[in-house]
């Protein structure tokens, strides 16, 4: 992990990291960056999720490999998800009070992954391969998708560097 919880706590307490003097951004956020990182990782993840047990079936595994997978690829994923999340909170440049917002949002957001991991694969199952029914089901999967992408970006803003605050007249 490695410095990880240094850079997280402080006596117990969130802190906001000193920025980097030679920050490629230049004291901005690369909005560009982050969004291709929310967007490629939350959604490629549920579709890795999502293929794991198809692509089991695919090779000629029995039904029982495939739910076992169905339901270790959610949690699996959970983690994976937490890991790599977690890393990035605590490399933001962001004040206490946001950055432990952005923990709360972020921790609900992956529960919520994992809900709507497990759903997909379960409607994939009860809809005998087809992931919504009718164009109601439809609905209901675009808001969860995007309720858990807007949390995603939410939690995930990686913050301005100091000296654009200061650029700005935000800073001391």
């Amino acid at each position: 992990m490695g410095d990880f919880p240094d850079r997280m706590f402080v006596d117990g307490n969130l802190f906001m990291p000193e920025p980097d003097a030679g920050s490629p951004a230049g004291g901005r956020v690369d909005y560009p960056g982050w969004l291709l990182r929310v967007f490629l990782w939350d959604g490629i993840l549920p579709v890795c999720v999502l293929a794991i047990p198809q692509l089991a079936l695919g090779f000629g595994a029995e039904r029982s490999v495939t739910e076992v997978l169905s339901v270790l690829a959610p949690l699996l994923a959970f983690f994976a998800r937490m890991y790599a999340g977690l890393r990035r909170v605590a490399g933001n440049r962001c004040g206490p009070i946001l950055r432990f917002c952005q923990l709360v949002v972020f921790f609900h957001a992956a529960v919520l992954l994992v809900c709507i991991d497990t759903l997909m694969i379960l409607s994939g199952e009860m809809n005998h391969g087809r992931w919504w029914a009718n164009k109601a089901d439809f609905v209901v999967w675009l808001m969860l998708f995007s309720i858990y992408w807007l949390a995603m970006l939410f939690a995930l803003y990686p913050g301005r560097t100091a000296g654009h605050r200061r650029d700005q007249g935000y800073g001391p």
